[in-house]
Protein backbone atom coordinates (compact mmCIF):
# COMPACT_ATOMS: atom_id res chain seq x y z
CA UNK A 1 0.00 0.00 0.00
CA UNK A 2 2.93 2.61 0.39
CA UNK A 3 4.33 1.98 -3.03
CA UNK A 4 0.92 2.94 -4.47
CA UNK A 5 0.58 6.13 -2.15
CA UNK A 6 4.43 6.95 -3.55
CA UNK A 7 3.74 6.33 -7.49
CA UNK A 8 1.08 8.54 -7.26
CA UNK A 9 2.57 11.20 -5.66
CA UNK A 10 5.30 10.93 -8.46
CA UNK A 11 2.58 10.69 -10.80
CA UNK A 12 0.52 13.85 -9.61
CA UNK A 13 4.05 15.49 -9.57
CA UNK A 14 5.00 14.70 -12.88
CA UNK A 15 1.56 16.22 -14.42
CA UNK A 16 1.80 19.33 -12.30
CA UNK A 17 5.39 20.07 -13.65
CA UNK A 18 4.34 19.07 -17.21
CA UNK A 19 1.18 21.45 -17.00
CA UNK A 20 3.58 24.67 -15.43
CA UNK A 21 5.51 24.28 -18.98
CA UNK A 22 3.11 24.23 -20.74
CA UNK A 23 1.13 27.45 -19.86
CA UNK A 24 4.81 29.91 -20.62
CA UNK A 25 4.91 33.07 -18.52
CA UNK A 26 3.27 36.17 -21.01
CA UNK A 27 5.29 39.04 -21.78
CA UNK A 28 4.74 42.12 -23.86
CA UNK A 29 7.42 44.62 -25.45
CA UNK A 30 7.73 48.23 -23.69
CA UNK A 31 6.07 50.83 -25.48
CA UNK A 32 8.71 53.38 -24.31
CA UNK A 33 11.94 54.09 -26.44
CA UNK A 34 15.09 55.75 -25.61
CA UNK A 35 17.48 56.20 -28.62
CA UNK A 36 20.86 57.55 -28.68
CA UNK A 37 21.06 60.55 -31.36
CA UNK A 38 24.71 60.35 -32.64
CA UNK A 39 27.20 63.10 -34.53
CA UNK A 40 26.93 60.88 -37.88
CA UNK A 41 25.09 58.28 -39.69
CA UNK A 42 26.04 54.42 -38.39
CA UNK A 43 25.92 53.16 -34.21
CA UNK A 44 29.99 54.36 -33.67
CA UNK A 45 30.27 57.10 -31.64
CA UNK A 46 28.74 58.94 -28.59
CA UNK A 47 25.47 59.69 -28.68
CA UNK A 48 24.95 63.36 -28.54
CA UNK A 49 21.48 63.57 -27.51
CA UNK A 50 18.60 61.21 -26.50
CA UNK A 51 15.30 60.84 -28.07
CA UNK A 52 12.06 59.53 -26.51
CA UNK A 53 9.06 57.75 -27.72
CA UNK A 54 6.59 60.63 -29.01
CA UNK A 55 8.90 63.06 -29.57
CA UNK A 56 7.98 65.50 -32.98
CA UNK A 57 11.33 65.69 -35.05
CA UNK A 58 12.16 67.15 -38.40
CA UNK A 59 13.60 64.86 -40.59
CA UNK A 60 16.34 67.14 -42.86
CA UNK A 61 18.04 64.46 -44.45
CA UNK A 62 17.85 60.64 -45.79
CA UNK A 63 20.86 58.15 -46.13
CA UNK A 64 20.05 54.69 -46.16
CA UNK A 65 18.58 53.42 -42.78
CA UNK A 66 19.68 56.63 -41.37
CA UNK A 67 17.81 60.03 -40.81
CA UNK A 68 18.84 63.11 -39.93
CA UNK A 69 16.83 64.74 -37.33
CA UNK A 70 16.33 68.05 -35.99
CA UNK A 71 14.58 68.25 -32.32
CA UNK A 72 12.59 71.12 -31.15
CA UNK A 73 15.45 71.95 -28.73
CA UNK A 74 17.74 72.18 -31.56
CA UNK A 75 20.22 69.76 -31.82
CA UNK A 76 20.75 67.71 -34.32
CA UNK A 77 22.22 64.70 -35.56
CA UNK A 78 21.07 61.00 -37.40
CA UNK A 79 19.30 57.89 -35.77
CA UNK A 80 18.01 54.73 -37.44
CA UNK A 81 15.06 55.35 -39.96
CA UNK A 82 13.25 52.51 -38.02
CA UNK A 83 13.14 54.64 -34.77
CA UNK A 84 10.63 57.03 -36.49
CA UNK A 85 7.35 57.36 -38.02
CA UNK A 86 4.92 59.45 -39.45
CA UNK A 87 1.93 57.96 -37.28
CA UNK A 88 1.84 59.46 -34.09
CA UNK A 89 2.68 56.26 -31.70
CA UNK A 90 0.72 54.76 -29.22
CA UNK A 91 1.15 56.88 -25.81
CA UNK A 92 0.32 59.91 -27.72
CA UNK A 93 -2.79 58.53 -29.41
CA UNK A 94 -3.30 57.25 -25.46
CA UNK A 95 -3.15 60.73 -24.57
CA UNK A 96 -5.34 61.92 -26.91
CA UNK A 97 -7.73 59.29 -25.86
CA UNK A 98 -8.07 60.34 -22.48
CA UNK A 99 -8.36 64.09 -23.12
CA UNK A 100 -11.31 63.27 -25.00
CA UNK A 101 -12.69 60.68 -22.44
CA UNK A 102 -12.29 63.24 -19.96
CA UNK A 103 -14.17 66.01 -22.10
CA UNK A 104 -16.80 64.05 -22.87
CA UNK A 105 -17.06 62.30 -19.17
CA UNK A 106 -17.86 66.27 -18.13
CA UNK A 107 -20.32 66.24 -21.31
CA UNK A 108 -22.42 63.37 -19.97
CA UNK A 109 -22.24 64.76 -16.38
CA UNK A 110 -23.81 68.14 -17.78
CA UNK A 111 -25.75 66.38 -19.72
CA UNK A 112 -26.95 64.06 -16.40
CA UNK A 113 -27.57 67.17 -14.82
CA UNK A 114 -29.87 68.20 -17.17
CA UNK A 115 -31.72 65.66 -17.48
CA UNK A 116 -32.27 65.53 -13.41
CA UNK A 117 -33.29 68.98 -13.84
CA UNK A 118 -35.36 68.68 -16.42
CA UNK A 119 -36.82 64.94 -14.72
CA UNK A 120 -37.86 67.45 -11.57
CA UNK A 121 -39.19 70.11 -13.93
CA UNK A 122 -41.71 67.26 -15.60
CA UNK A 123 -42.69 66.26 -12.10
CA UNK A 124 -43.21 69.56 -11.27
CA UNK A 125 -45.42 70.23 -14.60
CA UNK A 126 -47.13 67.06 -14.04
CA UNK A 127 -48.03 68.06 -10.20
CA UNK A 128 -49.40 71.60 -11.64
CA UNK A 129 -51.57 69.68 -14.15
CA UNK A 130 -53.14 67.11 -11.74
CA UNK A 131 -53.77 70.53 -9.55
CA UNK A 132 -55.00 72.40 -13.10
CA UNK A 133 -57.21 69.22 -13.78
CA UNK A 134 -58.93 68.96 -10.53
CA UNK A 135 -59.66 72.77 -10.54
CA UNK A 136 -61.21 72.43 -14.21
CA UNK A 137 -63.31 69.66 -12.94
CA UNK A 138 -64.57 72.00 -9.52
CA UNK A 139 -65.18 74.46 -12.17
CA UNK A 140 -67.01 72.31 -14.06
CA UNK A 141 -69.35 71.50 -11.17
CA UNK A 142 -69.67 75.17 -10.73
CA UNK A 143 -71.03 75.64 -13.96
CA UNK A 144 -73.02 72.47 -13.94
CA UNK A 145 -74.37 73.83 -10.61
CA UNK A 146 -75.06 77.42 -12.44
CA UNK A 147 -76.52 76.63 -15.54
CA UNK A 148 -79.07 74.10 -13.56
CA UNK A 149 -80.12 77.22 -10.91
CA UNK A 150 -79.92 79.37 -14.42
CA UNK A 151 -82.41 76.94 -16.07
CA UNK A 152 -84.28 77.21 -12.62
CA UNK A 153 -84.64 80.89 -12.33
CA UNK A 154 -85.58 81.24 -15.63
CA UNK A 155 -88.09 79.17 -15.32
CA UNK A 156 -89.05 80.71 -12.66
CA UNK A 157 -88.84 84.32 -14.29
CA UNK A 158 -91.41 82.62 -17.09
CA UNK A 159 -93.65 81.56 -14.02
CA UNK A 160 -93.37 85.11 -12.37
CA UNK A 161 -94.20 87.08 -16.05
CA UNK A 162 -97.03 84.31 -16.29
CA UNK A 163 -98.32 85.26 -13.13
CA UNK A 164 -97.93 88.69 -13.42
CA UNK A 165 -100.10 88.54 -16.99
CA UNK A 166 -102.69 86.28 -15.66
CA UNK A 167 -102.77 88.41 -12.66
CA UNK A 168 -103.32 92.06 -15.56
CA UNK A 169 -106.00 90.04 -17.50
CA UNK A 170 -107.84 88.93 -14.40
CA UNK A 171 -107.49 92.48 -13.37
CA UNK A 172 -108.90 93.68 -16.00
CA UNK A 173 -111.58 91.17 -16.31
CA UNK A 174 -112.57 92.13 -13.30
CA UNK A 175 -112.29 95.70 -13.97
CA UNK A 176 -114.50 95.61 -16.95
CA UNK A 177 -116.86 93.48 -14.89
CA UNK A 178 -117.19 96.03 -12.33
CA UNK A 179 -117.24 98.66 -14.64
CA UNK A 180 -120.65 96.91 -16.08
CA UNK A 181 -121.81 96.40 -12.83
CA UNK A 182 -121.69 100.39 -12.09
CA UNK A 183 -123.07 100.96 -15.39
CA UNK A 184 -125.79 99.08 -14.99
CA UNK A 185 -126.45 100.55 -11.45
CA UNK A 186 -126.62 103.96 -13.29
CA UNK A 187 -128.66 102.93 -16.12
CA UNK A 188 -130.91 101.01 -13.73
CA UNK A 189 -130.43 97.49 -15.39
CA UNK A 190 -129.95 98.01 -18.70
CA UNK A 191 -127.64 97.36 -21.10
CA UNK A 192 -125.40 99.76 -22.92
Amino acid sequence: MPRSIFFTFLFVSACLAASSQLHAEEVYVKDSLRVGVRAEPGNSGVPISVVTTGMKLEILERDGNFVRIKMASGVEGWIKATYVSDAPPAVIKLEELQVKHKELEARVGKQNQQLQATELNNKNLNAEIEQLKQANAELRVQVDDEQQSSVITGFSYIWKVLLFVVAVIAGFALGVGWYRKQTMKRLGGLRY
